[in-house]
C-alpha cells in the first residue's frame, strides 16, 4: 500500500480485532496443528488435509488467485464485468462506440475531394 495512512489505519483495525479476540498468528497456526493432529488421530483424512492447508495460508505459503485476477477485469458499458484476457473484438468495439456516444470523439471518415463537388 503506497499510502502510510491507509496502511497504518489498517493495521490499527487489525490489532483492535487482535485484541479484542485474543488472536495471534502463532496461537491460531498451533490451534490448527493441533485440530489437524486430532483428524489424524480419529483418520478423518479431509479434515486433516483442511487443517494443514489452512496452516499454509496463515504461514504465507499460498497466494489468492482471486486478488490477482480481478485486477485485470474490464468494466463494459452494459455494466458486464470480464476478464481482459476474455475480451473480443465487439467488446472493443462495444467500449469505443459508449465513448463516441458520450464524447462525440470519432469523426467519420469523410474524402475532402469528394465534398468539392
Amino acid at each position: 500500500m503506497a499510502k502510510d495512512s491507509v496502511r497504518n489505519e489498517i493495521e490499527r483495525r487489525l490489532e483492535e480485532t487482535r485484541e479484542k479476540w485474543n488472536i495471534t498468528k502463532e496461537k491460531h497456526f498451533q490451534e490448527l496443528g493441533e485440530l489437524r493432529d486430532i483428524a489424524k488421530e480419529t483418520k478423518n483424512i479431509n479434515a486433516a488435509v483442511t487443517a494443514e492447508r489452512l496452516r499454509g495460508m496463515v504461514a504465507g505459503l499460498y497466494i489468492d488467485r482471486q486478488i490477482l485476477a480481478a485486477t485485470k477485469m474490464v468494466r463494459l458499458p452494459d455494466g458486464q464485468m470480464k476478464l481482459e484476457q476474455d475480451m473480443t473484438a465487439d467488446d472493443y468495439e462495444q467500449m469505443l462506440m459508449a465513448i463516441d456516444k458520450k464524447y462525440q470523439v470519432l469523426i467519420p471518415n469523410k474524402n475532402p475531394r469528394k465534398s468539392k463537388k
